[in-house]
């Protein structure tokens, strides 16, 4: 990465680096997060204004019992004394926000971008395909079943071939209003630090090893856990404060490829872009092990040069800020 000149004019805007969507799960995060922190260090040094890290957290408390209370009472249950009024609790959590859970076990960016996306995606490749597209397929799941696609079929189907036959359903409802959710969270968490834009790892995980065929059921190699399972020995033992160990399952809520990052512009529809940041010294894999309890384990470190990226995320309309930080690099 060229260092950013500082008599560009990006030198003057104020970026935030998320560091929600950079933490250390496992080994495997460790070098991309490096590497990011390294780039977003230039940025500092070449005369952009970086808060780091930003405080998510407050805005999140803010609003989420506001515009979210029944995704709330559902979601933390323990959160709900017997005793109480689910509504009574929602207002003392708007009132004092140490009753909101938090952490890695809480309300966090991540867990509220990795909620699911609605099937807007699914009908409109599946309406394609049914009306346009290849005649070889009807509809996407014809398409994952084709030998071209490695990893577990199971997965994929999961993923993304819903019987998505109309919008009107109250998943993608849920879909729109946590969008909303998400915005009015970025929003404020910009408007308080003054931000142009957020900054943070494209994905923590290095590009894996590409495979021809079709993985196990049991295992996915390719990426990170999504939950990892009680008695994983955390790579970052603050991560979950007491539990260097895990102690019961914790779900990351990683999104496609193992990362945080990819869920936050599509679930705000806030525009994005991705810059290259440098490259990392060393990667781990994951192979199959049945001692783990993740049924996995990281294998490494290699010594492998791969690229890892920087996204800024702006506000609604902001693309000619991200182009110009863009064009720094």
């Amino acid at each position: 990465m060229r260092a950013l000149p500082v008599e560009n004019r990006c030198a003057e805007k104020g970026w935030a680096c998320c560091v929600d969507l950079m933490i250390e799960a496992s080994r495997a995060d460790r070098e991309n997060i490096r590497v990011a922190n390294e780039a977003i260090a230039d940025m500092k040094k070449a005369g952009a204004t970086i808060v780091d890290p930003v405080n998510v957290d407050k805005a999140i408390a803010d609003l989420v019992p506001y515009l979210e209370p029944g995704w709330l009472a559902r979601n933390f249950p323990a959160a709900f004394p017997e005793s109480a009024k689910p509504i009574d609790r929602i207002v003392s959590m708007a009132f004092d926000h140490a009753l909101i859970p938090s952490g890695a076990r809480g309300v966090n960016l991540r867990m509220l971008a990795a909620q699911p996306r609605g099937h807007e995606a699914h009908y409109a490749i599946n309406r394609y395909l049914r009306e346009r597209g290849d005649a070889k397929f009807k509809n996407l799941e014809d398409m994952l079943a084709m030998p071209m696609f490695s990893g577990s079929l199971d997965n994929l189907k999961r993923a993304f071939s819903d019987d998505a036959a109309t919008l009107d359903t109250p998943a993608q409802m849920d879909h729109l209003v946590r969008m909303q959710t998400l915005r009015q969270i970025i929003l404020q968490v910009m408007a308080e630090n003054t931000l142009d834009a957020l900054v943070y790892a494209y994905t923590t995980i290095p590009p894996h090893i590409i495979l021809t065929n079709r993985l196990a059921k049991t295992v996915e190699t390719r990426t990170e856990p999504k939950i990892l399972k009680a008695g994983t020995v955390m790579s970052d033992p603050t991560l979950v404060p007491g539990e260097p160990v895990l102690k019961s399952d914790l779900d990351t809520y990683r999104g496609s490829g193992s990362s945080w990052a990819v869920n936050l512009s599509p679930e705000t529809g806030f525009p994005a872009i991705v810059v290259p940041a440098g490259f990392t010294r060393e990667v781990y894999d994951r192979v199959p092990d049945d001692r783990d309890p993740n049924g996995s384990r990281l294998e490494g470190p290699k010594k492998v040069e791969l690229p890892v990226a920087l996204e800024f995320l702006a506000r609604p309309f902001e693309e000619p800020t991200l182009f110009a930080i863009a064009s720094a690099f």
